[in-house]
């Protein structure tokens, strides 16, 4: 049965009569566990337990058309470069990976901004990748992964008096084997409120290559961002063939006769629209949407990255896997012009 996206979730019961408590970080905080059933696949794991976190720096103040931070977990094993604190998460839920390993406390690391909107973190299998499987559930269908993100919104005025009324912008946001379910939702998904889809961020999340991440941003976007971080290995291969939009060249000269709509696209006064750019070509359409997004492409130990302009905004490379996480999502919630 398809989710229904007019459905208020209860919060997760641990035990039977004893919802998960509201948890506050910081000053203003809160965060709702919600009981939505994805039907994830076990894939050979542990099964994965119903459980999305919603969390808002300061709910009280959302109110209308809410933006949504979408963020994907990775598989459940846990390391730092320095070797200190691994450990496997095997069965557990959102809540002990919001709670438990230092890199993965994605709240914290927001409060370090200015921003507020609604996180979504549902809980996933043990390994994201699939492993025969079907990765994310439910969330894998459009439809389904619109009810979604509808029912945690519901929830969250529900539980954490969010005055919401709407979805507003999304970013999309995947670490490690979360970015499968991410690559298919970025490149596949498309009409409301997918058309405000206008943030990835993958954090070494690109192992299944860059076609459905060059496909979304050949798609119309308000304020479009591609945030690329890769530590090496077949992330860095999907990462590089990425890095040559980073600086994209002009598209051809028109035909004789065709203008050249690159410079004039919905501008005050002058503007064509997109609908009439898109009916003179497909293909020159998809090049001026590469143009306008921005790409920012880091991978560790590139040659390229003495000149790479984003190694230096972002204050060069993370180091590690994990510890992509702290280092950059404060800043891409600061930058962000969509959240």
């Amino acid at each position: 049965m398809a989710l229904d996206r007019m459905l208020i979730p209860p919060l997760y019961q641990a035990k039977a009569g004893s919802p998960l408590p509201i948890e506050t970080t910081g000053a203003t905080g809160k965060t709702a566990y919600l009981n939505i059933e994805l039907k994830v696949n076990a894939a050979g794991g542990q099964p994965a337990l119903p459980v999305t976190a919603v969390f808002a720096p300061d709910p009280s103040q959302l109110a209308g058309e809410v933006n949504v931070l979408l963020w994907f977990h990775g598989d459940k094993r846990y390391w730092q470069a320095d070797g200190q604190s691994g450990e496997s998460f095997s069965g557990q839920s959102i809540q002990h990976y919001l709670n438990g390993p230092p890199m993965c406390r994605l709240r914290e690391f927001i409060l370090k901004t200015s921003k507020n909107f609604l996180l979504v973190a549902p809980t996933l299998n043990d390994r994201t990748g699939g492993n025969g499987g079907q990765p994310a559930g439910v969330l894998w269908d459009q439809t389904d992964a619109h009810a979604y993100l509808q029912q945690a919104l519901n929830g969250a005025n529900k539980h954490l008096g969010v005055k919401g009324t709407k979805l507003g912008n999304i970013v999309l946001a995947a670490h490690s084997g979360g970015g499968h379910i991410q690559a298919r939702m970025a490149g596949d998904f498309a009409g409301d409120p997918f058309t405000r889809m206008n943030e990835v961020w993958c954090f070494d999340s690109t192992y299944w290559g860059d076609a459905k991440l060059q496909r979304w941003a050949e798609k119309p976007h308000s304020n479009a961002k591609l945030f690329v971080y890769a530590t090496g290995g077949s992330t860095a291969s999907a990462a590089r063939s990425l890095v040559r939009y980073s600086q994209p060249t002009p598209p051809p000269p028109p035909p004789r006769g065709q203008p050249n709509f690159r410079d004039v696209i919905e501008k005050p006064g002058t503007g064509v629209s997109m609908a009439v750019l898109r009916k003179r070509s497909e293909s020159s359409f998809g090049t001026v949407m590469l143009s306008m997004t921005d790409f920012d492409v880091l991978i560790e130990g590139d040659k390229g990255n003495a000149t790479n302009q984003a190694w230096t905004e972002y204050g060069g490379g993370a180091g590690g896997h994990y510890e992509s996480i702290p280092k950059y999502l404060p800043l891409l919630v600061e930058r962000s012009r969509n959240l």
